[in-house]
């Protein structure tokens, strides 16, 4: 999976992360918040 398509599922969760956040943020956090909400639904 590419890193935009990341970073467009963190954007969809609505976490209250700005785009300008999650744009600065490296893939292997972006993978950390996707895990760890997974874990919660």
């Amino acid at each position: 999976m590419k890193v935009a398509d990341l970073k467009t599922k963190v954007n969809s969760l609505k976490l209250g992360y700005t785009w300008n956040q999650i744009k600065t943020m490296p893939k292997k956090k972006l993978i950390e918040i996707l895990i760890k909400n997974n874990q919660e639904e």
